[in-house]
């Protein structure tokens, strides 16, 4: 009986670790993008295009998107009567890197997105596409519908918009060091702003995903050392030879996981260590990044993203505390 709970519980760490490892790879897909909210002065729909289209001759060009937000927009649906105030929100670039139904934005001219909630209000479905939205004295074509917790209508930049992009979304893929990159890319175009990632929590739930194996381990080389398993061919020298073989081929194998999975943000490292209060800072900025973030539209297009992160650390601390109950009684 007792081996059939080793087994269970073993099972049960192998899924919860597999979902793990899942979700962060579904989060790892979104988290490329990191985003600058400019200080200056906001951009128009020139001076951004000007930009995209410098960037787009470079070598190594960087996907990128320009976006603004005007927070209280009426819309309306002259069919039904009904209106509403939404946030309004402009773009200019590669829009699908600040909403992912966005992409079709680029190439329809007076499209636009809303959310499924306005959709319901101004049209009564949330299978809006095709409905015919005005904003003020101008109409679009309703291109689909997504989530958001608050009301939202996503369009492409006009001529007629006044200077309203004031923030960037940058797509660095792997970077090591997206806050270098990203302050790179401005000083390139002359420009100053404030770089947001959510590169920390990645990292954190990778880091996670270290617990299992290395519980796993760790309980593996004591059942190899405890003496009172040490019995008969084992208790020779050639059995103590095979536990030091054994031993020495785990900890190459966590060591070497360690070395290539483990990740510390390189904004996480402060330039002299006898600076203590880089880390109070540093806190409070993380803190106040990731609370803006999730206030823009671009935040709310990053939920998924942190929920799967969410996901994937619960699955890896509920995985490693089933290790830690078959490593107190082993095989």
């Amino acid at each position: 009986m007792k081996y059939i709970w080793k087994i269970i519980e073993l099972t049960i760490a192998g899924v919860l670790f597999f979902m793990a490892v899942q979700y962060c790879g579904k989060a790892k897909e979104e988290s490329g993008t990191i985003n600058a909210f400019l200080t200056g002065n906001a951009l128009d729909k020139k001076e951004a295009e000007e930009i995209c289209a410098r960037e787009a001759e470079r070598e190594a060009p960087v996907k990128l998107c320009f976006w603004g937000e005007e927070p209280k927009e009426e819309v309306a649906c002259r069919e039904t009567g009904n209106s509403r105030i939404v946030a309004l929100t402009v773009l200019e670039g590669n829009a699908e890197l600040v909403a992912s139904k966005a992409a079709s934005l680029t190439w329809q001219e007076n499209g636009c997105l809303v959310d499924t909630e306005t959709a319901q209000e101004l049209f009564g479905t949330d299978r809006a596409d095709g409905q015919i939205l005005w904003c003020g004295e101008d109409a679009y074509t309703v291109q689909g519908t997504f989530e958001s917790a608050k009301k939202m209508m996503i369009r492409s930049v006009k001529e007629t918009d006044a200077a309203m992009l004031n923030a960037v979304a940058l797509e660095l893929g792997e970077s090591k060091n997206a806050q270098s990159d990203g302050e790179q890319f401005l000083m390139r175009y002359g420009l100053e702003g404030e770089i947001i990632t959510l590169h920390l929590l990645v990292c954190v739930t990778e880091d996670l995903l270290l617990l299992l194996p290395a519980i796993l381990a760790f309980s593996f080389l004591a059942m190899l050392f405890n003496r009172r398993n040490g019995s008969g061919s084992g208790s020779g020298l050639k059995g103590n030879g095979l536990r030091f073989l054994g031993a020495a081929a785990v900890l190459a194998v966590l060591a070497w996981l360690v070395k290539s999975r483990f990740r510390i943000p390189a904004d996480m490292v402060p330039s002299r260590w006898s600076d203590f209060s880089f880390w109070e800072s540093w806190r409070k900025n993380q803190t106040q990044n990731l609370l803006r973030i999730f206030s823009t539209p671009l935040g709310e297009a990053q939920l998924g993203m942190v929920w799967n992160l969410q996901k994937s650390a619960v699955c890896s601390l509920t995985a490693a505390f089933a290790g830690i109950l078959l490593g107190r009684n082993p095989f």
